[in-house]
């Protein structure tokens, strides 16, 4: 539930949210092992697991002529355990948090708003995380906090926005490469800054490109670990440069897309090892660029209906990430794909 109650303070209007969300989840997870060559299988040990989340959230979005001032706080309380079936192991969590956010904006022109957040959040312990746990490897949940600065543009042609941020992990949690059964331990603070902007133009319905949308989203990350023996090197799994550009472009009914995904290349451990051993456990994974089209036609008898045909990897790039589980290695990523969907709105 959420309930929103709008309130006139002398000059200043005021939306009162508050809400309340409850989870309750109950699941189970098998694992075996096979060996390829003689096709035994082990025994397969089980684990049950329970989670219940609590979450009330209150915030106050304050308008004050140009200003837009957003306080607010949301309480977490989550319980987990997680058993191990035939009387085996018992591993439990109990975690509550308060989560305090501030989002400050500032309409400077009717096109043009400049704004500055502050936003904190919480990561408790998984399942699978439970069993990690020991005297020796107190897992504990993952905080962060975040500060953004940026500002938006947008008018009827123009759409922009660039937004620098600083986001800071406490007690971060990684998985340790090539253990089995999988391992997981907190690497202490972690430190993530960048710069994330996008932009789109859409050209007049008067001139020679009607139809025709240009758009482009390019971020970069520095992220980096704070503590023990790995401080100073990059966290794993991070690319510090990503970025999309594309083209959509509309005529009597049809859309026709083209776009490119690109990631830089990042590191698989927290070591930051560079060449890949002989198993491929680690090893620093390549950047790549893929490139996909789409066309889609909206059905003139079914409004808001369309059938779409496209493809995904045009030039079938091959390239892999990695895994750091137990079945540590490459992971060879999709090929060329093609696809037909159908979208009918009621």
């Amino acid at each position: 539930p959420r309930y929103t109650q709008r309130l006139h303070w002398g000059s200043s209007v005021h939306d009162i949210t508050a809400g309340y969300r409850f989870l309750r989840e109950r699941g189970n997870d098998r694992s075996y092992t096979v060996t390829r060559r003689t096709g035994a299988a082990s025994a397969t040990t089980r684990f049950d697991n329970a989670t219940d989340a609590h979450s009330f959230y209150v915030d106050d979005r304050i308008a004050i002529g140009q200003w837009r001032i957003t306080p607010g706080v949301r309480m977490e309380w989550i319980d987990m355990d997680r058993q191990q079936a035939g009387g085996g192991a018992t591993f439990s969590s109990r975690n509550d948090k308060a989560l305090p956010s501030l989002n400050v904006a500032y309409l400077l022109t009717p096109q043009l708003t400049v704004f500055g957040n502050y936003t904190t959040s919480f990561g408790p312990v998984q399942n699978i995380q439970l069993n990690s746990q020991s005297a020796t490897n107190p897992l504990n949940p993952e905080i962060a906090r975040t500060t953004e600065l940026g500002a938006r543009w947008q008018d009827g042609a123009l759409r922009a926005e660039v937004t620098v941020f600083k986001m800071r992990f406490d007690n971060q949690i990684l998985q340790i490469p090539g253990i089995t059964p999988p391992t997981f331990q907190n690497i202490g603070a972690t430190d993530h800054k960048g710069v994330e902007s996008a932009i789109e133009y859409r050209f007049a319905e008067s001139s020679a490109l009607a139809g025709l949308e240009l758009y482009a989203n390019y971020t970069w990350t520095k992220a980096i670990q704070q503590s023990g023996d790995n401080r100073g090197l990059d966290v794993p799994f991070y690319s510090r440069d990503t970025d999309s550009i594309g083209a959509r472009y509309a005529l009597a009914g049809w859309t026709f897309n083209v776009s490119s995904t690109h990631q830089s290349g990042q590191f698989s451990d927290a070591a930051n090892t560079w060449n890949e051993t002989a198993d491929a456990r680690v090893g620093r994974v390549p950047g790549v660029r893929l490139w996909n089209a789409q066309a889609a036609w909206q059905l003139p008898w079914l409004a808001d209906s369309e059938v779409a045909v496209g493809v995904n990897n045009l030039a079938d790039k091959r390239w892999y990430t990695r895994n750091v589980d137990g079945n540590a290695g490459r992971m060879v990523a999709a090929p060329r794909t093609f696809y037909v969907q159908g979208r009918y709105r009621f």
